[in-house]
């Protein structure tokens, strides 16, 4: 699942929970949640060899606590959950009986940073409804909401590593990359190098002085991000040279240039992206928690 696909299935979990009742809390939960929030955990390990490639938080010891305590725990701690709710009733003693592990799973979660907010939400997700068929006091369901809300929040903004500042700084790396694309040269008879040069006149009376220039025709598509680089020839007065070893090597500078800013441009477009889905899903499950109480 993408992440708003991950986001969706959030929200729509926190709706259920809100609206379950005692007579009927077990068949909605077997028909529209049960085998879905550890499938949210799982996804999000293996999404963070993406996200520590990004400009985020990304603790170096954050793989193995998560693929050794988060997975474990989160998982079995859910699946007992959907265990728990396959009779005609809760079994409410065992559901007691995880609840202090589950808030202190989600506790954990949350200040490890922006990387883990997949799992943080499950996490959340998964005490909500413990609270929920235990009928907590909902003070103390809203004082959860508002911890994991404090964190959460401080993920989407505009602080050092974060998704709000990742954003913005890549934008600025995007925008820098493009200023210099915009600024390379372009059309028929383009200057790639010049250098002076003399040759005796004729019938080999005095010397002749002047400029050799290397041209080549640049297109360049800063849509499309595409560009070429034909024609090269070196001039010497009206007389052309094709397939000299300095037009070569000066058209293959110039190629190779404007490859690498292309690609620079495109991987901060991609970064961009990922951070993009992946700020708007956090915003969505914010959104979700915001509206437990409304």
């Amino acid at each position: 699942m993408d992440p708003d696909e991950i986001a969706s299935a959030v929200a729509a979990i926190v709706g259920i929970i809100k609206g379950l009742v005692d007579a009927s809390a077990t068949q909605r939960w077997q028909e529209s949640v049960s085998g879905k929030l550890d499938v949210i955990i799982v996804q999000n390990a293996t999404i963070l060899a993406i996200l520590e490639r990004l400009p985020l938080i990304f603790d170096a010891e954050l793989n193995k606590y998560f693929t050794t305590e988060v997975v474990i725990q989160g998982t079995s701690l859910i699946r007992d959950f959907d265990q728990y709710m396959k009779g005609r009733h809760p079994d409410v003693k065992q559901i007691a009986s995880i609840r202090t592990p589950s808030e202190t799973l989600t506790n954990n979660i949350v200040q490890r940073g922006p990387c883990v907010y997949q799992a943080a939400n499950a996490a959340t997700v998964l005490v909500l409804a413990i609270h929920k068929i235990l009928h907590v006091d909902p003070r103390e369901t809203q004082a959860l909401i508002d911890t994991v809300l404090g964190y959460m929040t401080a993920w989407a903004g505009p602080g050092d590593g974060m998704f709000g500042k990742a954003i913005s700084d890549t934008q600025a790396l995007l925008q820098h990359a493009r200023d210099a694309l915009s600024r390379e040269p372009r059309g028929n008879g383009v200057v790639l190098y010049s250098a002076q040069t003399s040759t005796s006149g004729p019938r080999g009376h005095g010397q002749i002085h002047g400029t050799i220039h290397v041209l080549a025709d640049i297109t360049i598509d800063e849509v499309n991000l595409t560009f070429s680089v034909n024609n090269a020839r070196s001039t010497w007065f009206d007389i052309s040279k094709f397939d000299d070893e300095t037009v070569s090597s000066q058209a293959s500078t110039v190629r190779n240039r404007l490859q690498g800013e292309i690609n620079t441009i495109k991987a901060l477009l991609d970064r961009l992206n990922t951070l993009q889905q992946h700020e708007a899903a956090l915003q969505k499950m914010i959104l979700a928690l915001k509206a437990w109480h409304k």
